[in-house]
């Protein structure tokens, strides 16, 4: 996937319950079943992070326990890989499970106010019983054109966006989210992926760009401003779609504040992780991280991940260092020194729980 700026589910009304809010990323385990067909075009692989030091189930546990008990500072809790739904042999489940009924038990106030898992959709049809007892906040779904991108196999897709809307329908998801990469040579495939995605009746669409190694980082294949031509494609096809689909580019933050023009002073304003802003006269959105992006992720090693460093190749030290016990709860409060974050004080959880719906 291109990994830019994780693809989650966020509005106005959901922003309102924690203005400001942080980003906590967590890489669950390094178990995929597409590792063999995607290889260095997973940008999870190609950073060639070491694979010495996984993370353990009960480290898993740990640190994320640690990062949900941050809630009050937090907008987003996201399993971001590699595959969330994966699991060992040894293991009842994914671990992913435990920490859904951990963030579940929690009041609404208190806890981050999503958690979003990014996956394949290879494994949903296994769990859609479990996520209807322990919704997501926001289901991600990687759909693809396989000779083009080269990633994961030629019917996948299909299968990832049919299992996607199959968890929605069953109260397994509040949202249902579609990332689709975008590469120099792929527009046609992309846009009747689309069309697809719309008459289908996802939430959302982030298109973002395949992100290829120079050796030091994972850079964007597909320019910004190519990607905003893109778009305006994007915009014309479905418009005659029958279903809404809200539609994401991701882009470089310098690409936001040239197409916010005269708003780039309210945007440079804003504290959180990212920036959104809609493009004039069409039905889309830009997004990128913010430049002090309140973003922190862990890989499968227990490395600390500032957004920086997200796309970093052969990073073996990060500047963090290695999780250890406080490490995270340290890292979410240093962050209010940025800007003012607000907690639950500033949104009642009732609130919280009506953008969820009732089961949350």
């Amino acid at each position: 996937m291109g990994a830019g700026v994780e693809n989650l589910w966020e509005d106005d009304r959901l922003l309102a319950t924690r203005p400001g809010g942080g980003h906590f990323s967590m890489e669950l385990n390094r178990r995929c079943l597409f590792e063999s067909v995607c290889g260095n075009n997973c940008f999870l692989l190609a950073r060639r992070a070491p694979e010495s030091k996984i993370l353990t189930r009960e480290e898993v546990v740990t640190i994320a326990e640690e990062g949900l008990a941050c809630g009050e500072e937090l907008l987003h809790f996201n399993a971001a890989g590699m595959e969330p739904f994966d699991k060992s042999p040894d293991e009842p489940e994914p671990v992913i499970f435990a920490l859904l009924e951990r963030w579940h038990a929690m009041p609404a106030c208190r806890r981050p106010t999503t958690f979003n898992a990014i996956t394949s959709g290879a494994l949903l049809t296994r769990y859609v019983d479990r996520l209807r007892e322990v919704p997501l906040s926001s289901l991600i779904v990687s759909v693809d054109d396989a000779p083009t991108s080269g990633l994961r196999s030629r019917n996948a897709g299909g299968h990832a966006l049919a299992e996607g809307l199959r968890v929605r329908e069953a109260g397994g998801c509040v949202r249902l989210c579609v990332n689709t990469v975008l590469t120099d040579n792929n527009e046609d495939q992309v846009l009747a992926i689309g069309r697809v995605v719309a008459e289908a009746g996802a939430d959302q669409w982030m298109i973002s760009p395949l992100r290829v190694s120079d050796g030091t980082r994972m850079e964007a294949a597909v320019s910004g401003d190519a990607l905003i031509s893109f778009g305006q494609r994007v915009d014309r096809v479905l418009r005659g779609c029958r279903s809404a689909v809200r539609v994401i580019l991701d882009v470089p933050h310098n690409t936001v504040v040239r197409a916010a023009g005269g708003g780039a002073r309210r945007i440079s304003e804003w504290s959180g992780w990212c920036w959104r802003w809609p493009l004039e006269n069409l039905e889309i959105e830009l997004q990128a991280f913010c430049p002090q992006s309140r973003f922190l992720r862990v890989r499968w090693d227990g490395e600390l991940l500032q957004k920086d460093e997200l796309h970093a190749v052969g990073l073996r030290t990060s500047a963090l260092g290695r999780y250890q016990p406080g490490s995270i709860r340290r890292v979410i409060r240093s962050w209010r020194k940025v800007g003012k974050i607000c907690g639950c004080n500033a949104a009642p959880e009732s609130l919280a729980a009506e953008v969820h719906g009732a089961k949350f």
